[in-house]
């Protein structure tokens, strides 16, 4: 089962748009992502997951430094944070690891023993991570955009409530 399938439920129960991009978000898609805020100065809210590893965390990292580069001088926050693969994740829900990859010198710097695919997450659990991510906003009414972005197949979900 594709991520979009998995992931496409929830987006689809909150009227949550999906766009989708591959490997590393590009500095267009993030400045567009910034720029289609327009004038709403509502925080926006960006959820990753992202597999363990290093190219994972390179990538999230990438990531958060765009919007926040990008949305710098804007009338709102962008506020990232990674929901899923962690080391918890792992450990509590007894996630099937590897072993890292350890060709390039950046591999070579990762500093776990094991790495952990998003895939590894069953769906009915990445639904629920994703559903809750959402709905605490719903909840507390903190307003903003909630946006969330999946690496390796690198989905961009930007919702805006109402």
């Amino acid at each position: 089962m594709s991520d979009h399938s998995v992931i496409y439920p929830v987006t689809e129960d909150y009227d949550v748009p999906l766009m989708i991009t591959r490997g590393f978000s590009s500095e267009t898609f993030c400045f567009e992502a910034i720029e289609s805020r327009g004038d709403d100065r509502r925080d926006f809210y960006v959820y990753y997951l992202g597999d363990f590893d290093r190219a994972g965390r390179d990538a999230a990292n990438a990531l958060d430094e765009k919007l926040q580069r990008f949305s710098d001088g804007k009338p709102f926050v962008v506020w990232f944070k990674q929901i899923a693969v962690t080391q918890t994740q792992i450990t509590d829900w007894r996630l099937p690891t590897r072993q890292p990859k350890r060709k390039s010198a950046a591999d070579k710097k990762w500093p776990h023993k094991f790495a952990c695919e998003l895939d590894a997450i069953p769906p009915d659990r990445l639904r629920e991570l994703l559903r809750s991510a959402i709905e605490q906003h719903l909840i507390t009414r903190t307003g903003g955009c909630v946006g969330v972005t999946v690496r390796n197949y690198n989905r961009w979900i930007n919702a805006s409530e109402e």
